[in-house]
Parts: C-alpha cells; structure tokens; sequence
C-alpha cells in the first residue's frame, strides 16, 4: 500500500486576506464587519500576527444569515448581562466615592 506524498492540511486560523476570501468579500469591508461587530476580532498570535478563527467566521456567517438566532440570541443576552455588571458596578463605585 502506498502512502501519499503529500497531505492537505485546511488550517483553522486564517490571515486577513484568507479570511475575507473565504467570507467572500474584499480585506477592507471585512475589516469593516470587524469593526461593526458582524464578524469576529482576531486572535493575536505573537507581537504582530492576527488570525481569525474559522469556526467563529463560520458562526458570525450564520448569526448574520439567520441560520443560528440562538448564537444572536446568545450573543445579545451576554451583552445585555455585561451592560447590566457594568452599570451596576459604576453605581457601586459612585456610592462608595459619595457616601451614599
């Protein structure tokens, strides 16, 4: 039996450039859906790497497309409970200053 010579490896981090191509669309409105929120940050990787995920484009795709409204909900829920710790702990930070 032969082995082959050389085996094809798909990585899971993806440069800008890849992961822009594998979305579908130019580096600059990528880099734009990262920004607005619609796909995800980079892992950074070392001082200057940054590398996108592949199953997290894949689940900000989907969020998007509408196909997973449990990972939007999810996400909006996170959110919403961050908002609520902050809010909270910026009451707790101005009664303590004040003596309320």
């Amino acid at each position: 039996m032969s082995r082959p010579d050389r085996v094809e490896v798909v990585p899971r981090g993806l440069a800008e450039d890849a992961a822009a191509a594998y979305v579908g669309v130019s580096p600059p409105l990528f880099r734009q859906a990262v920004k607005d929120g619609l796909m995800p940050p980079p892992i950074q990787l070392g001082r200057r790497r940054l590398i996108w995920d592949r199953s997290a484009i894949d689940d900000a795709f989907d969020r998007i497309g509408g196909r997973r409204p449990d990972i939007a909900d999810q996400a909006a829920r996170r959110k919403a409970e961050r908002q609520q710790r902050d809010e909270e702990a910026l009451d707790l930070a101005l009664a303590r200053r004040f003596n309320r």
